[in-house]
């Protein structure tokens, strides 16, 4: 559900963007909470929408008003009222073309609260599959899974991941640990966060049944953390005409924030081209269109 108000609050939306390329926001994916306004004086039922503390908009009047009405239901004493939402427009190209950011809530027609069972950590735009190191002895409660879900080859599921030593991330399996991720820094970076903000740290996962292991394999889906970190691979934003009248040499990627070395020319298309090789081209993942000189 889209949202009314962001041509006002664009200067917010700007700041929560954290930049923006010639396709969009860097940062696409936030956490917006739905505050009640019953003292707007153009509308009681008026319900404010603020991401990281800043207001963006207003929950529209048009068709919403049951939707507002269940939102003040599930409010205080149960706490804020916290929903996932995209961003969307925002790109600022070389030939000075500027598009406004949108807002859109990722809600269902009749919103509920939260419960275990619902995944908190989103898998889009950008999912990341990861195979959970799996613990001995979780064959039967893995099984059980499957048979519950009436498909013994593959279900869906909800899992929970919790930051445990060494960096590694642990995995829960209804209410039961099954095993562990782990090399994933920035995952877990996000996870502390989250954890950190009181938010759950639930996240969509696969059960795939396997006959080549004696168990099967449990695959977490999770959002590529990287469109929700504030790391960065540049020491700091350039413009496009900068970038071309005094080059670096360096080359740096915002989806793996792998930094590369290419003394040669800019593409002639850089940014808007759509080409699959040159310099533009991250050697690590193989993106081409979330790459940018430094």
């Amino acid at each position: 559900m889209g949202i009314s108000g962001e041509s006002y609050t664009q200067d917010a939306l700007r700041t929560i963007a954290q930049g923006s390329d010639c396709e969009g926001t860097l940062v696409q994916t936030v956490t917006a909470q739905l505050v009640p306004e019953p003292e707007n004086p153009h509308d009681k039922n008026a319900i404010r929408v603020d991401v990281g503390g800043m207001k963006v908009g207003y929950v529209p009047k048009t068709g919403a008003a049951p939707w507002r009405k269940r939102v003040k239901s599930i409010g205080s004493p149960n706490g804020p009222i916290l929903c996932r939402a995209q961003l969307s427009g925002g790109w600022q190209r070389p030939d000075g073309d500027e598009g406004s950011i949108g807002v859109e809530l990722v809600v269902g027609k009749k919103p509920r609260i939260f419960t275990d069972a619902d995944a908190f950590l989103p898998n889009d735009p950008w999912e990341m599959p990861e195979s959970v190191q799996l613990l001995d002895g979780v064959r039967s409660i893995l099984e059980g899974v499957l048979a519950m879900s009436g498909n013994a080859a593959s279900c869906s599921c909800v899992v929970h991941l919790a930051p445990v030593d060494n960096g590694a991330l642990a995995v829960a399996l209804n209410g039961e640990w099954v095993g562990h991720i782990v090399g994933r820094p920035l995952m877990r970076q996000l996870v502390d966060k989250v954890a950190a903000a009181g938010l759950p740290t639930n996240a969509n996962a696969r059960l795939n049944a396997s006959s080549y292991t004696p168990t099967a394999e449990l695959i977490v889906q999770a959002l590529d953390p990287d469109f929700v970190s504030d790391r960065r691979t540049s020491t700091g934003a350039r413009s496009f005409a900068e970038m071309r009248a005094t080059p670096t040499g360096l080359w740096g990627c915002l989806r793996c924030h792998n930094v590369w070395e290419d003394g040669g020319p800019l593409p002639v298309g850089w940014p808007t081209n759509d080409d699959q090789d040159g310099p533009h081209v991250c050697p690590a993942c193989g993106t081409y269109r979330r790459t940018r000189p430094l």
